[in-house]
C-alpha cells in the first residue's frame, strides 16, 4: 500500500490468532485479543532482517486509514 507517508506492507489479522493486547500507535488504545486489526510495517523488500520487520505495528483499521489526519 502506498501513501503520502511512504510504502507499507499491510496484513489483515482476523483476530482469531491474537493472544495479547497490542497498543495502536494511531489512537494509543489497546487492541484486545481476538479483535480484527492490521499489522503494518514499512515496505523494504522481502520479509527478512532490515526490511522493516522490527518496525511492525498493530493498528486499528480506521486508525491506519486516518493516520495522515492525526496531529
Amino acid at each position: 500500500m502506498s501513501g503520502p507517508d511512504g510504502d507499507w506492507v499491510v496484513r489483515e489479522l482476523r483476530g482469531t490468532t491474537s493472544t495479547k493486547t497490542y497498543t495502536c500507535p494511531g489512537c494509543r488504545t489497546g487492541i484486545p485479543p481476538g479483535t480484527p486489526h492490521l499489522v503494518v510495517w514499512p515496505a523494504r523488500g522481502t520479509f527478512s532482517p532490515g526490511d522493516g520487520a522490527t518496525e511492525r505495528r498493530h493498528w486499528h483499521r480506521s486508525c491506519f486509514q486516518l493516520r495522515g489526519q492525526r496531529r
